[in-house]
């Protein structure tokens, strides 16, 4: 088999010729990566879909709230309802719904809230808490969280990497096999790409289960806005 580097240069490294084969697979890189940066940022877990609909029922609700706590004949329940009415509008400020005002209180005191939120919608089934404070579960050690974090990335690149490897096959076996070149013109591409993308979302769903212990501490550490204290 006589390979010509020349040929293949021309052929596939010419980026103003359109899509090429180097572009695809630099593109397959692209998104493989992309997916892994946003999955650690927790920006999909962070997203929220808010219509007017719902925010007008959300303020009903607390007008409603605070005309009970208006009512005589309630007095007897006023604390109790002002602990509800502060969690309503907690959730509704927050844009997260949550009945633990101690939570609430603590995302409140993060400089960066949203942040916050996002962490602990991530990795809230690692944390617990004890007498008012928020910690990491039992057993969950900074070695465990770095060990889940290398079991992600393992398996994602892993998934991701099975995945394109019939698209490769069909990019690039063509290029060294040119008697194959008729067997693959004959199929199609998308079957390849579509089993691609299928492998990478079950590598995001996999990377997400081993990022949550390393979310949960990163909430615990968050930064918190100073308190004033009484001179």
């Amino acid at each position: 088999m006589n390979f010509d580097l020349n040929k293949f240069i021309d052929r596939y490294i010419n980026f103003s010729s359109g899509l090429t084969l180097l572009n695809t697979l630099f593109i397959i890189f692209l998104v493989v990566v992309c997916f892994y940066f946003v999955g650690k940022s927790g920006f999909f877990s962070g997203l929220r879909e808010h219509s007017e609909y719902r925010r007008k029922k959300i303020k009903y609700v607390l007008e409603d709230q605070e005309e009970l706590l208006q009512d005589p004949s309630l007095r007897n329940l006023q604390q109790n309802l002002e602990y509800h009415l502060k969690v309503s509008k907690l959730n509704n400020y927050l844009k997260f719904k949550d009945s633990d005002i101690d939570l609430l209180n603590y995302i409140i005191s993060c400089k960066d809230k949203n942040k916050a939120v996002r962490l602990y919608s991530l990795g809230s089934i690692h944390l617990e808490k004890e007498k008012g404070v928020f910690k990491l579960k039992d057993g969950l050690t900074d070695d465990e969280i770095k060990k889940s974090e290398r079991k992600g990335n393992i398996f994602y690149f892993g998934i991701a990497g099975f995945g394109a490897i019939p698209l490769l096959c069909f990019l690039f076996l063509p290029i060294f096999y040119p008697e194959l070149k008729k067997f693959f013109d004959e199929r199609s591409i998308w079957s390849s790409i579509w089993f691609f993308l299928g492998c990478l979302i079950v590598a995001f769903s996999k990377l997400m289960k081993y990022l949550k212990p390393e979310a949960a501490k990163k909430f615990l550490e968050l930064e918190k806005i100073p308190t004033k204290v009484d001179e």
